[in-house]
């Protein structure tokens, strides 16, 4: 979903620069002279690695929107059979009587 760029807020998860980011800080300036623009302090998601980038009305970003999925039901999909576990993570239930 492309987004103006004045239109960025945060926690919005943009794609710039060939990364994701997430929108941390976000300030609105309007200069007197020259258009107005707005300062965006975006943190990597991967690495976390912060970089301050001005946008104006007239640039256009990528929004993204990420889904969290359960990976425990692919793993017999990838894997097969869990015997690539080593044995001693594999434990049975202590039953206490």
């Amino acid at each position: 979903m492309r987004l103006n760029g004045n239109a960025i807020r945060p926690g919005n998860i943009i794609e710039h620069k060939d990364r994701l980011w997430i929108a941390v800080k976000i300030q609105h300036t309007q200069p007197g002279k020259g258009g107005a623009y707005l300062q965006v302090e975006l943190k990597d998601i991967r690495n976390g690695t912060k970089l301050n980038e001005r946008f104006r009305a007239s640039e256009n970003v990528e929004r993204v929107r990420l889904d969290q999925k359960n990976i425990s039901s692919f793993l017999p999909m990838i894997w097969g059979s869990p015997s690539w576990i080593p044995k001693p993570m594999i434990r049975s239930p202590s039953v206490k009587t």
